[in-house]
């Protein structure tokens, strides 16, 4: 088995049209397995995959923008959430029609408990800043009358 990866490794080196069909493949198929093993809520396959062997993988979309965070949130796995964010999978990853793990979660209070410190500043501060445009709005408009 080892002398036909060398093999296989050398043609990939060697042939770049051998490589981008490997790449499409393997991209293909991991993203199909890891896409399913969170859709599954399979923790063991998911840090196997993600974690253990190909960390590339967090954020590898399928063919619908998809990522394994999307799905796990989802499903509502929370494990699974918890062992891809801590990761470092993204929350702020957009599929096709611009959802993120973050907008599926709502409504899902114990997956939204994962959410990373620093993203629970951020939203924070967002929420302070948003706070602060309508005081001084509605001050500005109160003073204009």
């Amino acid at each position: 088995m080892t002398h036909h990866l060398h093999v296989y490794a050398e043609a990939l080196a060697k042939d770049s049209h051998t490589r981008r069909r490997y790449l499409k493949c393997r991209a293909m198929l991991a993203s199909t397995t890891v896409h399913s093993a969170a859709k599954e809520g399979d923790l063991d396959r998911i840090v196997y995959l993600c974690v253990d062997h190909d960390p590339g993988l967090l954020s590898a979309p399928n063919k619908y923008g998809m990522t394994p965070l999307h799905f796990a949130v989802m499903q509502g796995h929370y494990d699974v959430c918890k062992a891809l964010s801590d990761a470092g999978a993204d929350w702020h990853a957009q599929n096709n029609i611009r959802q993120t793990p973050l907008d599926l979660a709502v409504g899902k209070p114990r997956i939204l408990e994962l959410l990373p410190e620093r993203m629970r500043k951020m939203r924070l501060v967002e929420q302070a800043d948003e706070y602060a445009r309508i005081v001084a709005n509605a001050k500005a408009s109160v003073s204009e009358k």
